[in-house]
């Protein structure tokens, strides 16, 4: 359980996971976009709920992004299928999937906004400019391109993940607070 091959061998490719729900605050048009500058051997899973905003219907096709439907959770998914995590994002607050993810062990790349730099850090790839394709899919190769190193990082942020958000650092937080006041 230690990480996936770089290369699926059931596919003989290289995938990437996208788990968000289908807003247009979450960028899900963008993976497309993104899938067209990865090379050919790259494919995309995308798993999000549909909102009013966005359908399934609006996503575009594209012969290598794969939208797979709604997930019940990260714990729903099988992170141990994939190679990267891929969260784009116009805003957020607590990056609640992508710390589910880092639980997993998989490899981040995600937008730099909100929570997100303080968390990930160094110990993923995190991207400047957040709505642009080529931005995403170089992290993304970057991450591929050293799948060991980055599997490394990912096991890192996977401590600092299970420490920062343990039940004991929660109530440490919470009991802080109170006695600030």
């Amino acid at each position: 359980k230690n990480h996936p091959p770089a290369v699926n061998k059931l596919s003989n490719s290289r995938r990437v996971l996208w788990a968000s729900r289908l807003a247009p605050e979450k960028l899900p048009q963008l993976v497309a976009k993104i899938a067209d500058l990865l090379p050919e051997d790259v494919h995309i899973d995308m798993y999000g709920d549909t909102s009013s905003e966005f359908p399934a219907s609006k996503l575009p096709v594209h012969p290598r992004v794969h939208y797979l439907g709604g997930f019940n959770g990260v714990a729903s998914l099988p992170v141990e299928k994939y190679d990267v995590f891929l969260y784009t994002s116009l805003f957020d607050g607590m990056p609640n999937t992508p710390i589910e993810i880092a639980l997993r062990g998989l490899p981040i790349v995600a937008a730099r906004v909100g929570g997100l730099p303080d968390f990930i850090g160094k110990d993923g790839r995190l991207v400047e400019d957040v709505t642009s394709p080529e931005a995403y899919a170089k992290a993304i190769s970057d991450t591929l391109a050293d799948i060991k190193s980055s599997f490394d990082s990912a096991k890192t942020l996977r401590k600092k993940a299970l420490h920062d958000f343990s039940e004991k650092s929660f109530i440490s937080e919470v009991k802080k607070m109170l006695s600030d006041n």
